[in-house]
């Protein structure tokens, strides 16, 4: 049943986004793919150990409207399945739509919504639901290279627990290459998470800040 309302899903983005190509007039639309299979291991908080098979297949369509804009809409399906432990076993479907504008050459705009369904078949109180949008501003100078700032609002909810959940986040980061080769950055981040419900779970608030260098030999 997942994965026929998968391939629904799927033929009502392409049909969405054929629909938006319409008016991009000379730009030609781009649809990619890809899917992925493999082995991994994974350990609980407990210290239990336990293999498990993940697939993970996802659908892009992306369009370029004029010389400084496009937009992209992603279906993503991921998939664990535990050997062992079924009760870790899940699957996640994501939707993601994206949108890019070149303001003028150093600064760059970008926002983007992203839905998440997650489903535990063995263990249903962990199901969520994930609402997130983020906004992108990355302006490029010639002296100092790059700054970026990066706001972030998302919801999770959970329809058998009382872990609803609201995280608001900001980044501001910086990057400057001090001679060819060599370059400083550093970055402050911030995140407030509130809990609907209090009572059980007490509200969170996260900042660091983290500086780095890359030197290529």
């Amino acid at each position: 049943m997942k994965k026929i309302s998968f391939i629904i899903f799927l033929g009502i983005i392409l049909f969405t986004s054929v629909s938006f190509s319409c008016i991009a007039g000379d730009y030609r639309p781009v649809i990619s793919g890809n899917y992925e299979e493999g082995q991994r291991l994974y350990e609980s908080e407990e210290g239990v150990g336990d293999d498990y098979i993940f697939r993970e297949s996802w659908l892009k369509f992306k369009q370029k409207l004029s010389p400084k804009s496009y937009y992209y809409f992603k279906v993503l399906y991921h998939e664990n399945d535990f050997l062992k432990e079924d009760q870790y076993d899940s699957y996640t479907f994501d939707f993601i739509a994206n949108y890019t504008y070149q303001i003028n050459n150093p600064v760059r705009l970008k926002t983007e919504l992203r839905l998440r369904d997650k489903k535990y078949p063995s263990s249903e109180t962990k199901n969520y639901y994930f609402l997130g949008t983020n906004l992108e501003l990355s302006i490029r100078l010639k002296d100092l290279d790059k700054i970026q700032c990066r706001m972030n609002l998302q919801q999770e909810i959970y329809p058998l627990t009382i872990k609803d959940n609201f995280l608001m986040g900001f980044a501001l980061s910086w990057e400057k290459e001090l001679w060819q080769g060599f370059s400083l950055h550093s970055q402050y981040k911030f995140s407030g998470q509130n809990y609907f419900d209090e009572q059980v779970i007490s509200d969170k608030l996260r900042h660091s800040i983290s500086i780095g260098f890359e030197y290529q030999l």
